[in-house]
């Protein structure tokens, strides 16, 4: 019987151990590389999000930027408005040619936008204090900036009711005083200041629901 040389089995294990190397090296370089690339995938990945991010927090503060110079232009308009109000009062009073109904509606009128314009001042600038126009910021001055126009909004409604009790009060007056009722215009000035109060309640609806979904997406880079 024929006996096998052991040199020859040596030989066959040896190959057969080489080959099982090589294929757990093969085995290991591919799952090296699927890793590697999985990993910059994710790193590619993340990096678009945060540009996406940046570039959203970009437009944020534009758009802040923007209301804050229509907020500005309004407050200088509502300024000059009090002083056309305060001049009429005392042009009036000094030459009394306008009676004493129209004076009356001209200082209260004026008193009114004195306290609007003095409040209008302190809720505007306390926000505008704390602007710095960086994008790392852009929530948080976008989140106060929309609970500045809130409170800019609640005294205009408060505003709105006041100076529609004084031009009603007005119309009374002078009913009074003529014995000649304009109804026509009571209602016109009545209907335009309603108009004016749904618009403003409507814009007030529009800011609770903007600072709600900021206040929430603060949240969210936050977590």
């Amino acid at each position: 019987m024929k006996q096998q040389n052991p040199n020859n089995q040596d030989r066959a294990g040896g190959d057969s151990s080489e080959q099982s190397d090589t294929h757990s090296q093969r085995t290991a370089d591919k799952l090296i590389g699927h890793l590697i690339e999985q990993e910059w995938q994710n790193l590619t990945q993340d990096w678009q999000s945060q540009d996406y991010v940046k570039t959203d927090m970009q437009a944020l503060l534009r758009r802040t930027r923007i209301r804050t110079y229509w907020a500005k232009s309004y407050m200088a308009l509502n300024i000059l408005a009090t002083i056309g109000l305060v001049v009429a009062f005392f042009v009036g009073l000094y030459q009394g040619e306008w009676g004493g109904a129209i004076n009356t509606y001209l200082a209260g009128v004026s008193i009114i936008s004195v306290i609007f314009s003095y409040y209008e001042f302190r809720i505007r600038v306390k926000t505008w204090q704390q602007c710095c126009g960086s994008p790392d910021k852009a929530i948080e001055q976008a989140i106060d900036g929309c609970l500045s126009s809130i409170k800019y909004i609640k005294l205009t409604k408060i505003t709105f009711l006041a100076f529609l009790l004084m031009i009603n009060w007005l119309f009374f007056a002078l009913e009074q005083q003529q014995n000649e009722p304009d109804r026509l215009s009571l209602i016109l000035v009545n209907g335009t200041f309603l108009v004016l109060f749904v618009i403003t309640h409507l814009l007030h609806l529009k800011r609770k629901k903007e600072y709600r979904e900021l206040v929430k997406l603060n949240q969210g880079i936050d977590n």
